[in-house]
């Protein structure tokens, strides 16, 4: 085994140096024991003390498994089942369509079924949106496919989970966290960010978006506040690896038929990977993995758990921008189950980038315009009332209660860039997001990145 964990080190030393990822931690158990357990590089580009196995990291998205084990808890204790229609928990829960309302259950609101598209509504947070407000808003959502015929992620519907969690507990989603789940497991883990807990954490660091060469840091997200039971959980790798001890049976927690049945396929994903409640199931393999990534701007995750060999494995880094976790994680899944790992090409990191390439923002390009063609009021049915102004001699935009302000970069005729600024009120960090087209007294803006599909069409009034 020794001889294993060193060429599953080595790997991950090189990879990180290769990829450039400035700081993350590894952990792995196997029969109940933690038979690695490291942390490499530093917090940050600009913080250059050594990354721990205590170090806390924003795990994003590997949060998703957790609440599901938090409504586990419920089901055992009796207060409802998997199949419950959660209109019945919660009567306000509204989706567009009335019968989908009618039948969504408790396993629905974990799976990514719903007929939505991709993520809707995942920048209203940033732009200073509470979780009711995007509550309220989902039943103006109109689906893109029919209810449970196909897989699409979404993490909107998780602010149900908190919910539910908190009207049969009677506490708050972060305490109930805290009290049923961390403590018995002997986590120290932690909804949302601490101001005392920050020296502990890590920085977010992103590959700059206009070049995608030259990684820079970023402020974490307010994600983890307002998605909590998508992506809330602050914790460390020490924390992780009794996470996955528990999920393998060595620590007493649910009982082994509720862990299998959040293991169970629900959606199909492809011919080799399906989703259940909070987890990836992954059968490309010989042997069944259980996983799941994080991923918020600035860090990247991943978590594998095989239940047949009794290992688990998670890689955490500080780096939105690379591929480095899964190759990690497939690498030391093959040499733990048995089989001949997998070679990567040096030029990886080239071919990864020359992908993200594809994601540039549009060229600013020097157009003459007049910009009280396009200042006033313009009106979205979910986001309300967007002002365009043109301050400073500058056509900004500015959107949402606090608000963002976004500044309009001519890019063609009645077509700008929306290149968000780091003094605006709400929490977005500072970057391009996407276009904004005008067209009579319609103002369309757009994600410009190939994996968020939003957009949004205003009036103007």
């Amino acid at each position: 085994m020794k001889k294993l964990i060193n060429k599953i080190d080595n790997f991950a030393t090189s990879a990180f140096t290769n990829w450039q990822v400035p700081g993350a931690a590894i952990g792995i158990v196997q029969g109940g024991e933690i038979i690695h357990l490291k942390g490499y590089g530093q917090k940050g580009i600009d913080n250059p003390d050594p990354v721990t196995p205590e170090c806390l990291f924003p795990v994003a998205s590997i949060t998703k498994a957790m609440s599901a084990a938090a409504i586990a808890l419920l089901v055992e204790d009796g207060h409802f089942n998997w199949h419950q229609k959660v209109v019945e928990i919660l009567p306000d829960f509204k989706m567009y369509d009335p019968w989908v309302t009618k039948e969504y259950t408790v396993i629905d609101l974990f799976c990514h079924r719903s007929g939505l598209g991709f993520d809707p509504m995942q920048q209203l947070p940033l732009w200073g949106y509470s979780a009711q407000t995007l509550k309220n808003f989902l039943c103006h959502v109109k689906p893109s496919t029919s209810f449970r015929t196909t897989y699409q992620y979404i993490n909107i519907l998780y602010l149900f989970v908190q919910d539910i969690i908190e009207k049969f507990s009677g506490i708050s989603f972060s305490d109930f966290m805290e009290q049923r789940l961390f403590k018995p497991l002997g986590m120290h883990a932690r909804i949302g960010f601490c101001k005392e807990r920050a020296s502990q954490l890590v920085q977010g660091q992103v590959l700059d978006e206009e070049t995608f060469t030259k990684i820079r840091t970023v402020s974490f997200s307010c994600y983890p506040h307002v998605h909590m039971a998508a992506g809330g959980v602050v914790t460390s790798g020490a924390d992780l690896c009794k996470w996955m001890q528990a999920q393998l049976g060595h620590i007493p927690f649910l009982r082994k038929s509720s862990i299998g049945f959040m293991w169970r396929p629900q959606t199909v994903i492809s011919s080799d990977e399906f989703y259940g409640l909070g987890w990836r199931i992954l059968t490309h393999k010989p042997q069944r993995i259980i996983s799941h990534g994080g991923l918020i701007k600035g860090v990247r995750h991943l978590l594998y758990i095989v239940p047949q060999s009794d290992f688990g494995i998670f890689v955490l880094t500080n780096l939105t921008h690379s591929e480095v976790p899964l190759m990690i994680c497939e690498f030391a899944a093959d040499l733990l189950i048995g089989i001949k790992p997998r070679e990567y090409a040096s030029d990886a990191r080239e071919k990864y980038l020359n992908s993200l390439k594809a994601d540039l923002p549009p060229q600013i390009l020097d157009i003459s315009f007049e910009p009280s063609t396009y200042t006033g009021n313009y009106t979205n049915a979910i986001l309300g009332t967007a002002r365009i102004a043109c301050d400073d001699g500058q056509l900004k935009l500015y959107l949402g209660p606090k608000p963002a302000v976004a500044l309009l970069q001519p890019i063609a005729p009645d077509r700008f860039r929306l290149f968000f600024t780091a003094d605006s009120g709400a929490d977005i960090a500072e970057g391009h997001w996407g276009t904004a087209v005008f067209k009579g007294n319609t103002l369309t803006i757009k994600a410009h990145q190939r994996f968020d599909g939003e957009e949004f069409i205003f009036c103007k009034t």
